[in-house]
């Protein structure tokens, strides 16, 4: 058959049918609507390499989704979507539920495991934590347990002072 044939198909028939497209010279652009499911088999490619091309996952709430933008070489969880880990809908999850706040939840234990564990704040750190508390260093430099209070005050000619209340 011909291959340069522009042809609109429309399958409008009940059950499940199966549509084979193919494009032989690279150049042609197939654009479908569909309700309902869609499966794929096989690889899904969208653009070419160095050339770039948006996609955009819509949620069932408005402006939530998923969007990798191209043109910032960015993937973006819009609004307050979360990134889940282990299950969907469970505890372990990074999300920003606000506008320049951004969470890191876990169920039970959140482990940072680094040789240099570097935290930067413009104002504040502020550690909340119900029950007892343990601070340890390898070094041996800080190693405080069982305080329900710790307090630290650079305003003291820029040394930094350790206030603790006992728990």
């Amino acid at each position: 058959g011909d291959d340069n044939i522009d042809q609109t198909v429309n399958i409008a028939t009940g059950g499940t049918r199966t549509l084979n497209i193919g494009i032989n010279d690279g150049t042609d652009v197939t654009t479908w609507a569909t309700k309902g499911n869609i499966t794929h088999v096989g690889t899904l490619t969208v653009g070419v390499d160095d050339a770039g091309n948006d996609v955009r996952i819509y949620s069932a709430t408005a402006d939530e989704g998923l969007l990798y933008d191209a043109s910032e070489d960015e993937l973006g969880l819009l609004l307050t979507t979360k990134l889940s880990f282990h299950d969907i809908g469970g505890d372990e999850n990074i999300l920003a539920s606000a506008d320049g706040h951004l969470e890191i939840n876990a169920g039970t234990t959140l482990d940072i495991t680094a040789p240099t564990v570097d935290v930067n704040a413009g104002s504040s750190v502020r550690i909340d934590a119900a029950g007892t508390s343990n601070f340890n260093t390898s070094a041996g430099a800080l190693g405080l347990s069982g305080y329900t209070g710790i307090t630290l005050d650079a305003s003291n000619g820029g040394n930094i002072e350790i206030n603790v209340t006992a728990a």
